[in-house]
């Protein structure tokens, strides 16, 4: 519950909210807007400013589950977690350091996928899903 109630302090259930919205009333084309979202949450790409809550998923690995005496430093820890995504610029994150010209290290990293690999493991654990790559239209 701390992480949910983390996320919705930095307003990242009103920033989805926001964003579909933006995405209905564009169309439902990519949200892109001149200019500033009207609540501020959203950058003119439609991703979640600094300081808002990003979507996406976030991955915990917990070593040592808390207990009485440990439950408030984890819950602290959690709430930080969220902070620190939060407080994060998508154009300085997602700016390459040792990437091809022209692409975010994400875009990269999904290139170098082995999509047949993946659903040969998918398929051997009997996961009913398949994995294409999209091909995005420029």
């Amino acid at each position: 519950m701390t992480f949910i109630k983390e996320w919705c302090r930095l307003n990242g259930d009103k920033a989805i909210w926001e964003y579909n919205g933006l995405k209905k009333f564009l169309s439902g084309t990519s949200p892109t807007v001149k200019g500033k979202s009207e609540k501020g949450l959203l950058d003119k790409s439609g991703r979640s400013t600094a300081g808002t809550a990003k979507d996406g998923y976030y991955l915990y690995i917990v070593k040592i589950f808390p207990d009485k005496d440990t439950l408030n430093e984890f819950k602290e820890d959690v709430s930080r977690s969220v902070q620190k995504v939060a407080n994060l610029n998508w154009d300085k994150f997602l700016t390459p350091k040792k990437c091809p010209k022209d692409k975010s290290w994400v875009e990269a990293f999904n290139d170098s996928v082995n999509v047949q690999t993946i659903n040969r493991i998918l398929e051997i654990s009997k996961f009913p899903f398949e994995l294409k790559r999209e091909q995005l239209k420029n």
